[in-house]
């Protein structure tokens, strides 16, 4: 139980920090055309990418507290 939280927690703040990566790595289009696109692609992502990541975030939580009870433990978040 302990290294399923560690390999969902490693996993989830790579994809995190590539996201950010991502997010912040681009450059706004100059036309209505262009932005239209990038916020049908961001769109995409809140909808589609990211919710089972969140759904990914409250079952490790979870794993964590039942590892924390379990074994009296405290694991860092």
């Amino acid at each position: 139980m302990i290294r399923d939280y560690e390999t969902m927690t490693s996993d989830l703040l790579e994809w995190i920090q590539k996201t950010i990566t991502t997010l912040n790595d681009r450059e706004f289009a100059n036309s209505l055309a262009g932005v239209q696109q990038q916020l049908a692609t961001f769109n995409g992502y809140r909808t589609v990418e990211k919710p089972p990541k969140y759904v990914l975030h409250c079952y490790k939580y979870y794993n964590c507290k039942t590892v924390q009870y379990t074994y009296g433990t405290e694991i860092e978040k």
